[in-house]
């Protein structure tokens, strides 16, 4: 194996770490909308980590074709450290911005909607009605 090889599983792998910290803080916040029932909360901790399994060996299949060592393993831990020490906080700041945009952007067209197309017609059924 060569140096650049090495150099690329590393880099890989390395922001590997970095994404599983990503979905791992997204998945956190959206956990509140599926605690309640415990069935519920355990398939969906079980598929959020057999999927991030899969995104992760999948990228170390497509670099390395799926050769699994120590360092690799190391590289992906130092990728979830640098997240959890340099970016955690900035990513959640960022992560709350685009849920208070969508919901801005969900509410207006739900606005929308009900003006231009529901309000009509029930005046229009009102109006047949009587």
């Amino acid at each position: 194996m060569t140096l650049s090889v090495q150099f690329t599983v590393m880099a890989v792998m390395t922001l590997s770490g970095i994404y599983l910290g990503i979905a791992l803080d997204t998945f956190r916040r959206f956990r509140i909308y599926w605690a309640r029932k415990k069935w519920t909360s355990y398939f969906m901790e079980i598929s959020f980590w057999l999927l991030q399994t899969l995104i992760v060996f999948y990228c170390l299949f497509l670099v390395k074709q799926g050769e699994l060592r120590l360092y690799i393993i190391l590289a992906c831990l130092l990728g979830f450290s640098c997240y959890q020490a340099l970016l955690r906080n900035i990513y959640l700041r960022i992560l709350e911005w685009l849920i208070t945009v969508f919901l801005a952007i969900y509410n207006f067209l739900k606005r929308v909607v009900i003006i231009f197309i529901i309000l009509p017609i029930k005046w229009i059924l009102t109006l047949c009605y009587r």
